[in-house]
């Protein structure tokens, strides 16, 4: 069977739960792929995401933090991370934003799986720092670097684009042509009706 997994943020630990709920059902099921349900998720901690990318790869770069002088600061899979040997296919939609785009990205670039959805959020412009103003009573806080992917590319403002494309209700079924993750979980998109073409007329 294929186990789906959905949660609404990268917060804290949350790895290292999803991961264990996969062994606990593996113990007593013979799964055959996970899904991982991120449409809807806002973000959160990176490296969670980078924890999970390591149950299926080693040795590889999500994406990297680079400022404007071309100082590149790489973003690695965890490799502390058993690699589970299982397919994998990642649902998404325009909720999915910051790490939850970086998981998106490592998901598409290295090619760990399906990416199946509709396009990110894109916003995911990179670690922020605070930075004091000449007034000494007062700071702004804004990106100093900006998260460009594995295969060079920007998401920040652009977002990450499925490999197929399908429109959905968050955490609803999709819908659209294409293979699915599972049978049961793909509706038949309804054909566009076409509208009739004007003739001219003579007189």
């Amino acid at each position: 069977m294929n186990q789906s997994v959905g949660f609404d943020a990268f917060s804290p630990g949350v790895a290292r739960e999803i991961l264990k709920a996969i062994a606990d059902l593996r113990a007593t099921t013979t799964l055959t792929g996970v899904i991982f349900d991120v449409r809807g998720n806002r973000g959160g901690v990176a490296d969670e995401g980078n924890i999970l990318l390591g149950a299926f790869i080693h040795d590889a770069t999500v994406l990297s933090f680079c400022d404007a002088n071309g100082r590149c600061d790489p973003q690695r899979v965890d490799d502390n991370t058993r690699l589970l040997h299982l397919p994998m296919v990642t649902l998404t939609d325009d909720g999915c934003a910051s790490a939850c785009e970086a998981f998106a990205t490592g998901v598409e670039d290295l090619h760990l799986g399906a990416l199946i959805g509709t396009r990110t959020a894109g916003v995911n412009s990179g670690p922020a720092r605070l930075y004091a103003l000449a007034d000494n009573t007062s700071a702004i806080r804004f990106p100093s670097q900006r998260a460009i992917g594995a295969n060079g590319e920007i998401v920040d403002g652009i977002g990450v684009p499925p490999r197929h494309l399908r429109a959905a209700d968050r955490r609803g079924p999709l819908h659209g042509p294409g293979p699915g993750p599972r049978s049961g979980d793909i509706a038949p998109r309804t054909p566009a009706r076409k509208k009739p073409v004007p003739r001219a007329h003579s007189r």
